[in-house]
């Protein structure tokens, strides 16, 4: 039960202690609207198919034929409503998700338990497949069709639902007018299934059993609170309930599906490849595009998926918030600091972009810039036309003595080691699979299940260890502001085909403390650079994963790397050292190699070096 809980991620507590990340429209005190009463019905939907899926509707008062209001759809994995043993509870119960926000201010709220979940009928070959991506435009019918509805809706989501919101809006219904998917996955593959190629092993195991039970309604605990989710209403809901968790149990489990996905045009044993259901791959068709929000945070595992969204799929009224946040955006994470509740007001923001582009209303948020980006160390919201935002890329190469420099040694080594005439330093790391590294149980990795506070342990102070070495700049003399995406070139030789290498950016304060800023990695099967989309900020470190694109080791010659790290902003102050880590594995979240290997890295040459996006002063 504890972990289901953890994934219904919900608009934070006020926590007055630490208010920096509060949106730069709020300035006045949160409006107190007066309790609008509402009405709630949970009923089976029938789809095109015959599946019937379960809906809780909720309805402001007064809303009714000669009174029509615009709707917000919820499509979700995780249970639309919980039935609670007092019964009292459960009938005072609002709608979930954070979004009472909209109902009280006056939209439908239309929650729906997604094909083979909750209380719905049918069953789930895969995540997200085309019949559930379907019934988005099934859903819309109906609301279109219903008396208290205007014609128009939204749709919204954190995770999961946020992308079904997406899905829904690659359909092309004329009802939908905007989609705001939050913390939400883009591009299923690099993302989520095989982060730079590497299997998020430990997040799926998780997520596939909690999931299951889930379907399975398995979630009575003697004397709690909850028994389960909700039936329909009608003295038939617990007899149409059993029947559909009955029909769960065909679901298919998402872990062995993900882990035999070594390349993105593999298939499972559905026949089914990532690009079939994966959001990025769903909108070279459509002639209708609406307004999308990416909306998500720097310290989320899918920080990099809102911002290629909005590159990739540009139309008007289109926006991009990044905030110091987590997954869900429930907690802020300022590096180096403890974690704490943020203060932005989510359900409000998001209330300004539906009621333009649903509304018709005049918001302010017509009249600000597209893109609103927050600077941890400076704590600051900025805003800009576009991404990226302007910046010069800074070079520090990888030099010998563990160091991060602006400049090579007097003279450039190009050479290998050992070649007459020239000399290149070296760094090695060496994954052992008795040691265990990893970077906890609050990383953005952790984050994507359950939306907790992200807080990373800190690395060893120390230049190189088992498994691991470390690069260190001097002191800035100034402020040193990164946005964007930075990259690792790497230059060296690896003993093995299924290496591992992960990097992560260290903020080091004057007292040596570090605090990581973000995080890369790659599988060196996937070293290969591919064609990039004109789009793509970072192309020197575009990589297809395709299966043809896959590369084995060159014998004993050199290979090179471009990881490009999840974007961020941080502001490094002046005394503070960037710190490079490199590393063989991340075991707390990736799945390891299968046999040790030795990655040797070369220093004093241009093809070791962190690239570093840097704003003007």
């Amino acid at each position: 039960m504890r972990g289901w809980l953890l994934l219904l991620v919900v608009i934070a507590l006020p926590d007055t202690s630490h208010a920096q990340d509060r949106a730069w429209w709020d300035t006045l005190p949160a409006p107190q609207r007066a309790a609008r009463p509402f009405t709630r019905q949970a009923l089976l939907v029938p789809m095109r198919d015959g599946v019937r899926l379960a809906v809780d509707l909720y309805l402001p008062e007064g809303a009714d034929i000669d009174h029509p209001v615009a709707t917000m759809l919820h499509q979700t994995r995780y249970r639309r409503g919980l039935q609670f043993r007092d019964p009292a509870r459960e009938a005072a119960a609002g709608p979930s998700f954070g979004l009472m926000t909209f109902l009280q201010a006056g939209y439908a709220v239309v929650i729906v338990d997604v094909r083979g979940t909750g209380a719905s009928f049918g069953w789930r070959p895969v995540e997200f497949s085309p019949a559930e991506v379907r019934d988005g435009w099934d859903i819309l019918d109906w609301i279109v069709a219903q008396p208290w509805s205007d014609g128009t809706a939204g749709a919204t989501g954190i995770s999961y639902p946020g992308t079904t919101a997406e899905l829904v809006g690659t359909v092309g219904h004329p009802a939908l007018k905007a989609v705001a998917p939050l913390f939400s996955i883009y591009d299923f593959y690099p993302d989520v299934i095989r982060p730079g190629g590497i299997f998020l092993g430990p997040f799926f195991q998780a997520w596939a059993s909690l999931v299951s039970q889930m379907d399975a309604n398995a979630f009575d605990q003697p004397g709690g609170p909850v028994t389960g989710v909700r039936p329909v209403d009608g003295p038939d809901g617990q007899r149409l309930l059993a029947e559909a968790i009955a029909e769960h149990a065909r679901n298919a489990s998402i872990f062995p599906q993900a882990e035999v996905m070594v390349a993105r045009d593999d298939r499972g044993a559905d026949g089914i490849s990532l690009d079939e259901v994966s959001p990025h791959a769903l909108y070279d068709t459509l002639t209708r595009r609406i307004p999308i929000y990416s909306y998500g945070g720097w310290a989320d595992g899918f920080s990099g998926s809102q911002i290629t969204r909005f590159l990739a799929q540009p139309s008007p009224g289109s926006r991009l918030i990044m905030g110091p946040w987590n997954h869900g955006g429930g907690w802020a994470y300022y590096p180096g600091r403890d974690p704490v509740r943020s203060q932005f007001r989510q359900g409000e923001e998001l209330l300004r972009f539906f009621d333009h582009h649903v509304r018709r209303m005049a918001t302010g948020i017509e009249r600000e810039a597209p893109v609103w980006y927050f600077t941890t160390g400076s704590d600051e919201w900025k805003s800009a036309d576009r991404w990226p935002v302007a910046t010069t890329r800074v070079a520090l190469q990888l030099i010998d003595d563990h160091r991060l420099s602006p400049t090579l040694p007097p003279v450039q080594q190009l050479a290998p080691p050992g070649e007459a005439g020239r000399v290149v330093g070296g760094a090695t790391i060496r994954f052992d699979s008795t040691v265990h590294l990893g970077t906890g149980s609050q990383s953005r990795w952790n984050t994507i299940l359950g939306g907790g506070a992200v807080r990373y342990p800190p690395f060893p102070p120390g230049p190189e260890g088992a498994g691991w070495v470390a690069f260190l700049s001097d002191p800035m003399e100034r402020d040193l502001t990164v946005t964007g995406t930075a990259v690792l070139h790497l230059t060296g030789t690896a003993s093995a085909p299924d290496a591992t290498v992960f990097a992560y950016l260290e903020d080091v304060d004057p007292a040596g403390t570090g605090a990581t800023v973000t995080e890369g990695q790659l599988h060196l099967a996937h070293r290969q650079v591919s064609a990039a989309p004109s789009w793509d900020p970072v192309p020197e470190a575009h990589h297809g994963f395709g299966r043809a694109e896959m590369l084995a080791l060159p014998g004993p010659g050199s290979v090179d790397l471009a990881i490009a790290l999840l974007p961020s902003s941080h502001t490094f102050r002046a005394g503070h050292r960037l710190r490079l880590v490199i590393r063989s594995t991340d075991r707390d979240h990736f799945m390891p190699a299968t046999r040790p290997f030795v990655f040797s890295i070369w220093t004093n040459i241009a093809g070791s070096r962190l690239d570093l996006p840097v704003e003007a002063p």
